[in-house]
């Protein structure tokens, strides 16, 4: 009997998700590929293809999905925030919940990008990586 920690889990979902990116963007190509090579067909791409949320299938995917991208669009829309100054990382409406930690610094990430605060007084990372 195994046992693994929420962490070993949360990573190999994670992994997952971006398995899944990975064989979906490969299966295109070799579609198009087959289309030219086999009939002379040529694939044209209309729309840059939107990513998948990275979080798909972890707890509280909803929020993390939705905080990610609103920060993918703040960073598209090239524009510089006005503010500056600080929130405290206790603001964060998502602490309490599940994947708490990694919702608020999605939330602090997103707060820098859209109004310029930065948050201050975010925990650290207890793990060290081997």
């Amino acid at each position: 009997v195994s046992t693994q920690s929420t962490w070993e889990v949360r990573v190999a979902k994670q992994l997952h998700a971006l398995m899944l990116i990975h064989m979906q963007r490969k299966s295109s190509m070799f579609w198009c590929e087959n289309q030219e090579l086999g009939y002379g067909n040529t694939c044209a791409i209309t729309t840059t293809p939107v990513p998948l949320c990275p979080y798909l299938g972890m707890a509280n995917e909803a929020v993390l999905c939705m905080l990610w991208e609103k920060i993918n669009e703040a960073e598209a829309s090239g524009s510089s925030p006005s503010g500056s100054g600080t929130v405290p990382y206790e603001d964060c409406p998502y602490k309490d919940q599940d994947n708490g930690p990694l919702a608020c610094d999605l939330w602090c990430q997103l707060q820098e990008l859209t109004t310029g605060t930065v948050c201050t007084g975010a925990p650290t990372c207890p793990c060290t990586l081997r």
